[in-house]
C-alpha cells in the first residue's frame, strides 16, 4: 500500500515530492483523488519480468484516472509524481450509482474526466503506432534487402535463423516478385526508406482493435455530454443508472485501451531487438553479408546510413516512454567491430623523440621514460608528487596566490600546464595529449571557483583575476602578446534589453541565490538533485556547507564543466583554458560583447517576432484569461573560445522562467547569425514540447512539432510535390541524425531566405511555417507579390484579423474606467497586430 495515500481517511493539500509512489500496481482500493497542481505519470508492466513503461502523463486539474473506480478486473496500473504536486483525496465507499444521485456535479467531473483519459491516452496510443509502424517498415525492409540481394547480387546471409528470417525472406521475396515490386540495386539506401508494403501484401497505417474499442459507446458519452445542463442534472438525480452505465462501459474502453498499449509495446521491443540486440540482430545480419560480399568501404556507408535510423529509434523511444536508457542497444560483434569506432578518426600525431624529450624535462615525475609509451593519468593525479619548483608562469602563479590554493592542487595544475605549453600540436588527439588535457580539467573547475569566490570577497581584486574569470587567460605563455593586449583592454559596459551576464555576474547572481542554478546535461535541476539525495538517505561531502555555495559548486560542476565542452565543434579536444593556438582569424573581432549579442538578436526577432512569446494567464481578481507573454531568455556567456552557440534550457523550474542561452567568451565560427538561429530553432522545438506535454507530437494539437513530425511522415504521400522534389528531400533529410536537426536546418531557410523571397523549402512547409512562426506585415506584404505565398499570406493576414477582432472583444474584460488595457494584455495585442 501506498505510504502518501490513506484509503479510509480524507486527505487535503497533500504535498507529493516528485518521484514519489501515489497508487502500487499491488493497490486495490478506491479514492478519489483531485490532482490540484503538478503531474502524474501512469504506468503500466509489460511482461512476467515487470517491465515498466510510462504511457501517460495527467496534469493538473482534474481527477486522477478515475476509471478504476468502474472496474473490478482491470490491468494494473502504477502511478508516480512526475513534478512536485498537490491532491485532494477522497475515501470512494458508495456505489457509484448512489453517488451519482447525490453528487451530481462531481459525477459530471468523473464522466469528463473518464472520456478526457481515453482521447489522451488515445492520442498517446497513435503516436506509439506510428513508432511502430516506422520500426515495421525498416524490419521488413531489410528483410526483403536481405532476400532481393541473395538472388540479385549472390549475398550470404549469415544467421542460426532463431526468427525464421528464411522463412519470412522467402515469402516476403514471392509476394513482392508477384505483384511487380522493383529492387533498385543494392547501392540505392532509399530502398529501406521506401513503403514497400503493398508489394508484401501489408499495409502500414494506424488500425484500432473494434474487437477492444466500441466507438459508439465514447461517442454516447460524448453526446451526453452535449445535452443541456439541466436536463443533465435531472438525470443524474433521478436516473443515475444511465451516467453510471456511460462511465462504466467507457471506464471499460480505457482499461482496453491499455491493453493495447501493453500488446504493442511487446512486438514493438521484440522488433527492435531483432533489428539491433539479439545476438542474430538483422543490422548485424545484412552488414556481415555486405562485407563479405563488397569489402569494407561499402560495409561502412551501409553502416552510417543504418546508424541514423539506430538514433533516431533511440531517440524516440527515450521521448514516448520518458525513459533515459534503453531495452535495446547495437549489438555488433566480432570482425564488425571496428565500424563502431569514432567516425572519421584522426591520424594520432606522432611525437618526436625531441618533443617527448622536451616534454619529459618539463614532468619528469608524470611521463615515463619510455617514449612509445603514453603516461598515466594516475601519475598525474594519484602519485605522491615530486618537490619541484613553482611552474614558470607569472600569471598562474599569481593566480594562486590571490585564491590561497592548495599547494598539491597548484602543483599539479602547475605541471600539466607546463606539459601544455610544450606541445606542438595542443588540439592533436593522441593518447599524451588527451591525458594532458584531462589532468587540466581535473583541477581547473575546482581552481575556477576557489578564484571566483576570492574575487568576490576581495574590494579591489586584481585585473588578471577578472579577465581568468571571463576569458580562462591562466598562462600568458599561451597567449600572444597581441591577443593579451586585445583581452586586457577589452571594456564592455553596453546596454540592451536582454539579461546578458559575463561569466562574473552569472556566478554571482547563482552564490547570492537570486537565480536558480541551471539544470544538468541530465535535465535535471539543483532541487532534483537535493530531493534524491534525501529520498537515498544519502549524505554527500558537500552536505554541510552553505546552501549558496551548493549551488554554485552545482552550477560550475553541472554546466560550466559540460557547457564549454558543447561550445566547440570538437568537444573531444575541448579544454577549458584560453590559448592562442585555439584562434581562427584575428581575436579582437571575436569577442562578444553584449551589444554584439543584443544586436544578432534582435536581427533574428525581427524577422521571427513571435519566437519568446509563450501562453500565460492574466489574473485580475476572480477574472483570468490565457494570452500569449513574451519571455527573453537569459544570455550567459562562459569563459574560453568556442564556434557554437546553444540553448541550454529552454525553461526554468515553471514553464514560464526564461530560457538559457550559452555563448563562449570568444566566438570563432564562421556565422554567428547561423550559430544563434540553430540555437533559437531548438528552443523553439523545446519551448513547445514542453507547453504541450505529453501531446507534443500529435498532427493536430502538438503544434509546430506535432505538425512537423506529421510532415516528416507523409510527404512522400503527398500529391502536390513531384517525384524529383521527393527524392531530394528525402537525400536532405538523410544528412541529419534527429527530427530537431532537421527542423533547425528548415528554420534556417526559413528566416535567413524565405523572408527575402529566395525560396528554399517546399509549399507543405511553408503551410506550417507560416502560421506557426510568422513574418512581420511588412515582410508579409512583400511576399504577396510571389506566386508561391500569394493564397498563403492573405489567408494568414485574414486569420489574424479574425483573430484580432476576437481579442478585442475577449479581453475587455480587463480595461480600466478609461479603456486601457493592462500593459502585458497590450503588448499580446501589439503582437497579434504586427
Amino acid at each position: 500500500m501506498s505510504s502518501l495515500l490513506d484509503p479510509r481517511k480524507v486527505q487535503k493539500d497533500l504535498v507529493i515530492p516528485k518521484g514519489a509512489l501515489i497508487f502500487s500496481f499491488e493497490e486495490n482500493f478506491n479514492k478519489l483523488n483531485m490532482l490540484e497542481s503538478g503531474s502524474v505519470q501512469l504506468f503500466i508492466q509489460i511482461d512476467s519480468s515487470k517491465t515498466e513503461r510510462s504511457i501517460c502523463i495527467a496534469k493538473a486539474k482534474r481527477l486522477i484516472y478515475p476509471y478504476t473506480l468502474f472496474l473490478e478486473n482491470k490491468i494494473p496500473i502504477k502511478l508516480i509524481s512526475s513534478e512536485e504536486s498537490v491532491i485532494n483525496s477522497y475515501p470512494f465507499l458508495q456505489h457509484p450509482i448512489s453517488f451519482f444521485s447525490q453528487n451530481f456535479q462531481m459525477g459530471k467531473s468523473i464522466m469528463v474526466s473518464i472520456l478526457s483519459d481515453f482521447n489522451e491516452l488515445l492520442n498517446q496510443y497513435k503516436l506509439f503506432c506510428n513508432y511502430c509502424i516506422s520500426v515495421e517498415k525498416l524490419y521488413d525492409n531489410i528483410i526483403l534487402y536481405l532476400s532481393l540481394s541473395r538472388i540479385y547480387q549472390n549475398l550470404v546471409i549469415y544467421s542460426e535463423d532463431s526468427f525464421n528470417i528464411y522463412k519470412i525472406a522467402k515469402e516476403y521475396e514471392t509476394l513482392f516478385n508477384e505483384n511487380n515490386g522493383f529492387f533498385p540495386g543494392p547501392d540505392n539506401f532509399t530502398f529501406f526508406e521506401t513503403d514497400n508494403s503493398k508489394f508484401i501484401g501489408k499495409k502500414y497505417e494506424f488500425i484500432l482493435d473494434k474487437d477492444l474499442i466500441d466507438q459508439t459507446i465514447l461517442n454516447l458519452g460524448l453526446s451526453f455530454r452535449k445535452i443541456d445542463n439541466e436536463v443533465q442534472n435531472n438525470i443524474f438525480k433521478q436516473n443515475p443508472d444511465l451516467p453510471y452505465s456511460i462511465c462504466k462501459l467507457s471506464s471499460k474502453q480505457v482499461n482496453n485501451l491499455i491493453i493495447l498499449f501493453k500488446e504493442k509495446i511487446k512486438l514493438l521491443d521484440s522488433k527492435l531487438d531483432r533489428l539491433f540486440s539479439n545476438q542474430n540482430n538483422l543490422f548485424y545480419i545484412l552488414l556481415k553479408g555486405i562485407q563479405d560480399k563488397f569489402g569494407k568501404e561499402k560495409t561502412k556507408a551501409f553502416f552510417d546510413y543504418l546508424y541514423k535510423y539506430y538514433e533516431n529509434f533511440s531517440e524516440r523511444y527515450k521521448d514516448l516512454f520518458q525513459l533515459i536508457s534503453l531495452p535495446f542497444n547495437l549489438n555488433i560483434k566480432g570482425d564488425l567491430l571496428y565500424l563502431t569506432e569514432k567516425k572519421e578518426k584522426k591520424v594520432e600525431p606522432q611525437i618526436t623523440k625531441k618533443e617527448a624529450s622536451s616534454v619529459d624535462s618539463i614532468i619528469s615525475d608524470i611521463l615515463e621514460d619510455n617514449k612509445s609509451e603514453s603516461f598515466s593519468l594516475d601519475s598525474i593525479i594519484l602519485k605522491e608528487q615530486k618537490p619541484t619548483t613553482s611552474t614558470q608562469s607569472k600569471i598562474f602563479n599569481e593566480l594562486c596566490h590571490f585564491g590561497k590554493i592548495k599547494e598539491d592542487d597548484s602543483k599539479l595544475l602547475g605541471k600539466a600546464l607546463d606539459a601544455f605549453v610544450k606541445l606542438s600540436d595542443k588540439l592533436a588527439d593522441n593518447e599524451t595529449v588527451r591525458k594532458i588535457h584531462k589532468a587540466i580539467k581535473t583541477v581547473y573547475f575546482k581552481f575556477y571557483q576557489s578564484i571566483f569566490l576570492r574575487y568576490i570577497e576581495e574590494k579591489n581584486p586584481p585585473k588578471i583575476a577578472e579577465r581568468f574569470l571571463k576569458f580562462g587567460i591562466i598562462d600568458e605563455r599561451l597567449v600572444s602578446p597581441e591577443d593579451m593586449n586585445s583581452i586586457m583592454e577589452f571594456l564592455d559596459n553596453s546596454k540592451n534589453d536582454y539579461e546578458i551576464y559575463n561569466p562574473i555576474e552569472w556566478f554571482t547572481l547563482i552564490y547570492n541565490e537570486k537565480i536558480e542554478p541551471s539544470i544538468d546535461e541530465l535535465g535535471q535541476s539543483y532541487a532534483d538533485m537535493e530531493r534524491e539525495e534525501a529520498k537515498r538517505y544519502k549524505k554527500s561531502e558537500d552536505s554541510d556547507l552553505p546552501t549558496n555555495l551548493r549551488k554554485l559548486k552545482f552550477e560550475i560542476e553541472s554546466f560550466y564543466q559540460v557547457a564549454y565542452r558543447i561550445l566547440t565543434s570538437s568537444p573531444l579536444t575541448a579544454i577549458p583554458i584560453f590559448f592562442s593556438e585555439n584562434l581562427r582569424g584575428g581575436l579582437k573581432d571575436s569577442i562578444l560583447s553584449k551589444e554584439k549579442i543584443a544586436n544578432e538578436f534582435n536581427q533574428i526577432r525581427d524577422l521571427d517576432y513571435t519566437l519568446f512569446f509563450r501562453e500565460a494567464i492574466y489574473t485580475q481578481g476572480d477574472t483570468y484569461d490565457i494570452y500569449k507573454k513574451e519571455i527573453l531568455p537569459y544570455i550567459i556567456i562562459l569563459p574560453g573560445i568556442g564556434d557554437r552557440v546553444i540553448m541550454w534550457q529552454d525553461c526554468g523550474s515553471n514553464k514560464y522562467m526564461p530560457a538559457r542561452f550559452v555563448f563562449p567568451a570568444v566566438f570563432t565560427g564562421s556565422d554567428l547569425s547561423k550559430s544563434i538561429a540553430q540555437a533559437c530553432a531548438t528552443f523553439r522545438w523545446e519551448s513547445n514540447k514542453t507547453m504541450k506535454g505529453p501531446g507534443w507530437a500529435d498532427a493536430t494539437s502538438g503544434g509546430i512539432t506535432g505538425q512537423y513530425l506529421d510532415y516528416l511522415q507523409s510527404y512522400q504521400k503527398s500529391n502536390e510535390l513531384s517525384m524529383e522534389a521527393k527524392q531530394q528531400l528525402r537525400e536532405s533529410l538523410s544528412k541529419f541524425r534527429t527530427d530537431r536537426e532537421k527542423f533547425a536546418n528548415d528554420y534556417i531557410q526559413w528566416i535567413f531566405f524565405e523572408s527575402q523571397g529566395i525560396l528554399k523549402l517546399n509549399l507543405l512547409l511553408r503551410r506550417i511555417f507560416i502560421f506557426e512562426i510568422p513574418f512581420k506585415k511588412d515582410i508579409l506584404l512583400k511576399l504577396q507579390r510571389l506566386p508561391a505565398y500569394e493564397k498563403l499570406v492573405t489567408t494568414f493576414i485574414n486569420k489574424r484579423k479574425i483573430e484580432l477582432k476576437t481579442s478585442i472583444s475577449r479581453y475587455r474584460k480587463f480595461e480600466d474606467e478609461e479603456g486601457i488595457l493592462p500593459p502585458e494584455i497590450q503588448k499580446h495585442m501589439e503582437m497579434l497586430k504586427t
